[in-house]
């Protein structure tokens, strides 16, 4: 017997000062999964940048993770974050124009609260 999954890639990325609310998001996704979507056979495959990863430094890696993402999550806080993270959403959004992309859904979380 097998088992046909529908498997969404779910991004989220945070600026480092938010990596509490990136866990939040995390487990929200979890709880989500585990009552709503996999009783269905559906999973949102949720990749974060590891904790303390530079988005300067590897930012085509995040480019092409955003490129190839089905949903992209993007977490503010109440600073201006490096200006790499802006652009994330700006690629994410011209990504969801394109049809050569995954992309379906963007969502920018604006806040810092826990």
């Amino acid at each position: 017997m097998s088992i046909n999954w529908t498997i969404y890639r779910l991004l989220c990325t945070m600026p480092p000062d938010l990596e509490a609310e990136g866990q939040v998001f995390h487990a929200a996704n979890t709880k989500f999964s585990e009552e709503v979507t996999m009783p269905a056979w559906i999973l949102f495959a949720l990749a974060s940048p590891r904790p303390g990863s530079d988005p300067r430094i590897s930012r085509s890696a995040f480019e092409s993770n955003i490129r190839f993402c089905d949903f992209f999550v993007q977490i503010f806080g109440e600073t201006m974050p490096d200006p790499v993270f802006p652009a994330f959403v700006n690629l994410a959004i011209a990504c969801t124009a394109d049809p050569n992309f995954r992309i379906v859904w963007k969502l920018v979380v604006l806040g810092n609260s826990v």
